[in-house]
């Protein structure tokens, strides 16, 4: 967790020097905006018929936004993610995935937030290693795979803008030991709310602080920069 901290603070610090990186599209509302992400998720239950797993997932993402209308925006992500579970300690792999946010300001209509997010997130976590032998256990592939769906209300404060909602997952996670059949788990909670804030700083950079419950207790930070 302290690692996973850490590595986020760095990122924020040296994420200017991707200021350059990608120029704008031409067609596009906006030019392009750059977050780097990271979540950290652990207690995750999984569960088939006889058989119960938990998982720990730390991600690491550049994540590349791309301003379809003034309201929709569309991602990709493309990193690295960490996935542990009860048999079998995995190691870093390369992971990536597809989404899209739309926004809906509720000014006048609402006297208890300003803007309705209804995320839609198709994601892709993948991470292949050599796992070192556990309870009997050879190595193996360790993978996650699945989609999430959130809705969320927020209040713009002026410094900050908390917001508050709910998340729903469908996600798969399967663990194949090296010369037999993968064994597969579905999420045991797909429901889960999500507490966070974002903090603009105009045209440097804006944060984002994520928490994550029920459904497994997750830590999202992200840092963005327009392009």
């Amino acid at each position: 967790m302290k690692k996973t901290i850490v590595i986020w603070l760095l990122l924020m610090v040296l994420s200017p020097a991707a200021h350059a990186i990608i120029p704008g599209i031409p067609g596009l509302q906006d030019p392009i905006k750059m977050e780097l992400e990271i979540k950290f998720t652990e207690d995750r239950d999984w569960k088939r018929p006889g058989s119960v797993e938990v998982s720990t997932v730390s991600q690491y993402f550049i994540k590349p936004i791309f301003e379809v209308t003034e309201r929709l925006d569309v991602f990709l992500k493309f990193g690295v993610a960490d996935i542990d579970i009860l048999i079998a300690n995995g190691g870093i792999d390369s992971s990536y995935g597809i989404g899209m946010r739309y926004n809906m300001p509720l000014d006048g209509f609402l006297p208890v937030g300003e803007a309705l997010e209804a995320r839609v997130s198709l994601e892709y976590t993948s991470l292949s290693s050599d796992v070192f032998p556990m309870r009997g256990h050879a190595g193996g592939d360790i993978k996650i795979a699945g989609w999430e769906l959130s809705f969320s209300l927020g209040m713009d404060m002026g410094m900050f803008i908390p917001y508050a909602g709910i998340r729903y997952s469908d996600m798969t996670l399967s663990w194949t030991e090296f010369g037999t059949t993968p064994i597969k788990w579905d999420v045991a909670n797909p429901f889960g709310v999500i507490l966070g804030a974002n903090i603009p700083r105009g045209d440097l950079a804006d944060i984002n602080i994520e928490l994550g419950l029920l459904d497994g207790t997750s830590l999202k930070m992200e840092t963005g920069f327009v392009f």
